[in-house]
């Protein structure tokens, strides 16, 4: 089982797993749609697991709910 509290993913990653560009990922963190904290001396981004969970559970309804018939 993952441990939601203590894993984080980052940009490329993210990216990867929610099927969406890089630069689609900064926008989010960027707007305040997607919550993530900056790391080390460069100051990457890293978004939790927990967020990249709610991430896909949202994405997941609003295509099922946009392409019911």
């Amino acid at each position: 089982m993952i441990d939601e509290e203590l894993t984080y993913f980052d940009v490329e990653d993210t990216a990867s797993l929610l099927g969406v560009h890089p630069e689609t990922v900064r926008r989010w963190c960027r707007a305040g749609k997607l919550p993530h904290f900056r790391a080390g001396e460069r100051g990457r981004l890293r978004i939790p697991v927990s967020a990249l969970l709610t991430a896909q559970r949202h994405m997941r309804e609003v295509l099922l709910t946009t392409h019911q018939c």
